[in-house]
């Protein structure tokens, strides 16, 4: 019944999806698919940097779920209601063993999942998203263990009602730093992406150099000579330069005196990262950079674009340092 559920979710998805991701992308595509055959298949993500086999288990997980992950292992051991009985007047253990094995059958699909990931040398926490839901309701029903063994109304003594009320206060508060750590989390998470955010200021940055305000003749002529090449590079590409941040970038649509509209054409290049585009006398084909370097030949500097997030706890702020940096190509806006 579950792999027929499974087979009909699949089918009604990709007929939703897929048609909806071809139209957004503008050719036919399965986004799925050419992930995992890139990932899988072709073994090519190796090319984004490598992580040791245990990452996943070692930093993702850990960081995926904060204090929660100490829950997780009472979802298949039964020690709040040992605790609770062993210390019982009565010292009723019960006929139920130690291990709880409720959810084992759920679990394991999902650790097998996270275990062939792991087999692949790139990783990303993002790549294991699909069984962060799984670990969580393993560490909810951790929760509510706790939560019945500290309810109140039996005769267990006080000793044992202060061990489990104990262990009650103490998942409470695993709840409490993970929600404090995801809101701090997700503050830090809105500094990882200076690349969109580079692009979104070139745009602003273009916006205000090209001025549209000659006369017909003279203003066909200015709009040939601005038009935009930029170049993206790896760094930039893997912080915020979607697709539809280009496209929102390429619709460059100024207003001369009389209010007629006007675009400048924009062309986005992402190819040649390391090898075609790694000299300075290739990249003069450009007239804008997106890129990590800091000082480009034959280009000056725009602006720098904070990135790089992480706390710091003597200054109590975020703290960042300079990551994407915009260049234009010097003397094009005296063209």
């Amino acid at each position: 019944e579950a792999v027929l559920t499974g087979a009909i979710t699949g089918v009604v998805s990709l007929a939703v999806t897929v048609p909806l991701d071809s139209v957004m992308w503008g050719r036919p595509i399965w986004p799925e698919f050419e992930v995992w055959y890139f990932n899988t298949v072709d073994n090519r993500s190796s090319e984004w940097g490598e992580q040791p086999v245990h990452w996943y288990m070692t930093s993702a997980l850990p960081k995926g779920m904060l204090a929660t992950a100490f829950l997780l292992p009472l979802a298949f051991i039964r020690l709040p209601e040992r605790i609770k009985h062993g210390f019982g007047p009565k010292k009723e253990i019960g006929n139920e063993p130690l291990l709880d094995k409720s959810l084992v059958w759920y679990f394991t699909p999902v650790c097998g999942f996270v275990l062939l990931y792991s087999l692949l040398p790139h990783k990303e926490i993002r790549f294991i998203f699909p069984a962060l839901p799984m670990f969580n309701v393993c560490a909810a029903y951790g929760m509510g263990r706790l939560h019945q063994c500290a309810s109140p109304g039996d005769e267990s003594r006080k000793l044992t009602r202060y061990m489990t009320g104990l262990m009650y206060f103490g998942g409470a508060g695993c709840l409490a730093a993970t929600l404090i750590g995801s809101l701090v989390f997700t503050r830090l998470s809105s500094f990882n992406y200076p690349g969109g955010e580079a692009l979104v200021r070139l745009r602003w940055h273009l916006e205000q150099s090209i001025p549209i305000q000659q006369s017909a003749s003279e203003e066909k002529s200015l709009v040939a000579r601005k038009a935009v090449r930029l170049h993206v590079d790896v760094a930039a590409a893997m912080t915020g330069v979607s697709l539809f941040g280009q496209k929102h970038a390429c619709n460059l649509i100024f207003h001369d005196e009389k209010g007629k509209p006007t675009t400048v054409p924009f062309r986005v290049d992402k190819s040649g990262y390391e090898e075609t585009n790694s000299s300075d006398g290739e990249l003069m084909k450009f007239t804008h950079l997106l890129t990590e370097q800091r000082q480009v030949g034959g280009f000056s500097m725009i602006e720098a674009i904070e990135g790089h997030p992480r706390l710091d706890m003597s200054a109590r702020n975020i703290a960042t340092e300079e990551t994407i940096y915009i260049h234009e190509r010097s003397g094009w806006r005296r063209i």
